[in-house]
C-alpha cells in the first residue's frame, strides 16, 4: 500500500501545483493551460492518459518547444528512479518498479512512437534520428517486459509502416482513361470527366504533400519565410492562381464567341465533374475563373451558353458560396465520402482566404499565446489541432486514376496571361461599346 499511496500523493500534488489548469476544475477533462514542465509531465501521465491531449500536443508542440528540448524531456522522464525510502526493502523496490517505473517508461515509449509517426519524414532527416533510434532500442535492454522486448526500433518500425501504406493503394484498379481522339489535341477536344480527373490528380499531388506543421502560426501569411516554412501550401496557392489565369487566358484567347462559349461549357461541365469527384479546391478555382469580371462581361459569348448550363453554374456557385461562413459547402463536406480535396482557401485575387485558413487565422489572432500566470494557452493549440486534424484526415485516401501526362502537361506547362492582360484581351474581343 505504501507504493500506491506514494504514487497517488505524487499525482495529487502535481495536479495541485498549478503547473496545469483545466477548463473545468471539477471534472478535469480538458487542459486550459500549463507551464512547459507541467504540460510535458501530463503528456506521460499514467493514471489518466489523455489521448486527445497527447495528439494535440504532438501536433502543435513546435509552437512552444523545440524538437531537441522535447527529446531531452522524454529522456529525463524515462530516467525515473526509485525513491530512497523504497530502496532499502527489496519487495518495496520491486513493487515500485512494477507500479511506478515500468508504467512511466511504457508511456514514454508510446509517446515517442506517436511523435515519430506524426513527424517521421522530418525526424528521419534530422540530427536527432540516431539519438531517437538508440533511445528506442534501450527499452528492450532495460525493461523485462515482453511487449517492449518485441518492439522494433521506432524509426525502422515507421519506415516499414510507410512502405506498407503505399502498397495498399497499388491494389486498387483505376477506371479506364478517356483519351483525346487526336495526337495534337487542344483543351476543347477533351472530355470533361477526364479533364476533371487529371486536374484532380495534379491538385491531389499538391494537397497530399502539405504537412501539418505548415498550418501552424500562420506561416503561409509571412512573405519573407512562407516558401521556406510552408512550401507546399505556397505551391498549392501558386498553382491555384496559375490555374485560374490559365482558364481565363484560354477563353479570351479565342476570337469566335461560339468557340469561347463551347470552352465555357467545357469548364462548367468539368467543374461539375470536380464536384462529383469531391475535388472542392479545383471546383472553387474554376468558378473563380468563370465568375471573374473578364469572363462575366463577355455578353455576346454567354448568349451561346444554354440556360441549362447557366443554371448548373449557378448551383455550383451556391454550393461554394461564402455566405454564412460557407454553410452549404460545410454541410456537403461533412457528408462526402473520401477521397476528397477540401477547399483550403488562398490569396488568389479572385477569392478571399478560404474556410480552413480563415479559421486558423482567427484562432491565432483572437487568442493569446499565454494566459494567467504566464501559462501556455493550450486551449488555443487544441483548437488549432482540431482544424489541422480535419484537413490532414482528407490525405489518408488517395485518388486512383491513371495519369494522362499529355493532358497534365497541357495544364502544367501552358503559358497564361496576367490578370490585367486577361481583362485587356477581354475588352479587345468584346469592346465596351458592343456590350453596353
Amino acid at each position: 500500500m505504501a507504493v500506491e499511496k506514494y504514487l497517488s500523493e505524487e499525482e495529487s500534488n502535481f495536479f495541485k501545483s498549478g503547473e496545469i489548469i483545466f477548463k473545468d476544475e471539477t471534472d478535469k477533462i480538458q487542459i486550459k493551460g500549463g507551464t512547459l514542465p507541467g504540460l510535458t509531465r501530463y503528456l506521460t501521465n499514467t493514471h489518466q492518459p489523455d489521448g486527445d491531449f497527447v495528439h494535440s500536443f504532438l501536433l502543435t508542440y513546435s509552437c512552444f518547444i523545440s524538437s531537441k528540448q522535447f527529446l531531452n524531456f522524454l529522456l529525463e522522464r524515462y530516467k525515473i528512479s526509485i525513491p530512497i525510502e523504497f530502496n532499502k526493502d527489496q519487495l518495496m523496490k520491486l513493487a515500485f518498479i512494477k507500479k511506478g517505473i515500468i508504467p512511466v517508461k511504457l508511456r514514454v515509449l508510446n509517446v515517442l512512437k506517436m511523435w515519430v509517426k506524426m513527424n517521421f519524414e522530418e525526424l528521419e532527416r534530422s540530427i536527432y534520428s540516431q539519438e531517437i533510434e538508440n533511445f528506442s532500442l534501450s527499452f528492450a535492454s532495460t525493461l523485462t517486459v515482453d511487449r517492449v522486448q518485441r518492439s522494433p526500433s521506432v524509426m525502422k518500425f515507421f519506415e516499414q509502416s510507410s512502405k506498407n501504406e503505399v502498397a495498399v493503394n497499388k491494389i486498387i484498379y483505376p477506371p479506364p482513361s478517356i483519351l483525346p481522339k487526336f495526337e495534337n489535341f487542344k483543351i476543347s477536344d477533351l472530355d470533361p470527366l477526364e479533364l476533371a480527373r487529371q486536374i484532380t490528380l495534379i491538385d491531389w499531388e499538391n494537397f497530399s504533400s502539405v504537412k501539418a506543421k505548415e498550418f501552424l502560426q500562420q506561416k503561409w501569411t509571412k512573405p519573407e519565410t512562407a516558401k521556406i516554412n510552408s512550401p507546399n501550401i505556397m505551391s498549392m496557392i501558386d498553382y491555384s492562381n496559375s490555374f485560374v489565369y490559365w482558364i481565363g487566358s484560354e477563353i479570351v484567347g479565342l476570337d469566335n464567341p461560339k468557340q469561347r462559349a463551347n470552352l465555357i461549357k467545357l469548364f462548367i461541365l468539368t467543374a461539375d465533374q470536380c464536384r462529383q469527384l469531391n475535388n472542392f479546391n479545383s471546383l472553387k478555382m474554376i468558378l473563380a475563373a468563370l465568375n471573374s469580371s473578364s469572363i462575366q462581361r463577355l455578353k455576346k459569348t454567354w448568349e451561346f451558353v444554354s440556360n441549362k448550363l447557366k443554371n448548373l453554374l449557378k448551383d455550383l456557385c451556391n454550393l461554394m458560396s461564402e455566405e454564412k461562413s460557407y454553410k452549404n459547402y460545410r454541410q456537403t463536406l461533412s457528408s462526402c465520402e473520401p477521397p476528397c480535396i477540401p477547399f483550403l482557401g488562398n490569396y488568389c485575387v479572385y477569392s478571399i482566404i478560404g474556410m480552413y485558413l480563415t479559421n486558423l487565422v482567427f484562432i491565432e489572432i483572437g487568442n493569446r499565446d499565454f494566459i494567467e500566470n504566464d501559462l501556455i494557452n493550450f486551449d488555443k493549440h487544441q483548437r488549432v489541432a482540431k482544424i489541422i486534424d480535419e484537413l490532414i484526415s482528407f490525405q489518408r485516401i488517395s485518388y486512383q486514376f491513371y495519369p494522362v501526362y499529355s493532358i497534365q502537361s497541357l495544364i502544367r506547362e501552358a503559358n497564361h496571361l496576367s490578370e490585367d492582360e486577361i481583362y485587356n484581351q477581354s475588352l479587345k474581343i468584346e469592346p465596351r461599346d458592343e456590350t453596353s
